[in-house]
C-alpha cells in the first residue's frame, strides 16, 4: 500500500499553508520521537516521506503510523486530522 503525503495543511478557510508539507511534517514528527516505531523503521520511513513525500507500508505499518500519529503531542490538530484521514485511506 502506498501511503502518499504530498499535501498540504489548509487553514480554517481552506487556504494551503506555506511550508505545511504533509511529508515534512509527519518525517519531522517520526525523526523527533521514538514512540512504538522501531528506531530503525522511523528513520526509513521519515527519510522516504522528506524526499519522496510517499512510503510503501503494510497493513501493521499503516496501523503503527496511525497510532504514532494519533498519540503524538506536538502535532497539531491541523496537521493530525489531514494526516489520519489520509493514512486511514490506505487501504
Amino acid at each position: 500500500m502506498k501511503l502518499d503525503l504530498n499535501t498540504k495543511i489548509k487553514n480554517m478557510d481552506g487556504v494551503e499553508l506555506e511550508g505545511s508539507e504533509l511529508n515534512k511534517i509527519l518525517a519531522n514528527a517520526l525523526i523527533g520521537e521514538e514512540k512504538n516505531i522501531p528506531a530503525v523503521q522511523a528513520h526509513d520511513w521519515a527519510l522516504k516521506l522528506w524526499n519522496e513525500g510517499i512510503i510503501e507500508i503494510e497493513e501493521d505499518g499503516r496501523r503503527l503510523i496511525e497510532e504514532f500519529v494519533q498519540g503524538n503531542k506536538t502535532l497539531h490538530v491541523l496537521a493530525k486530522a489531514p494526516l489520519l484521514r489520509l493514512i486511514k485511506a490506505v487501504r
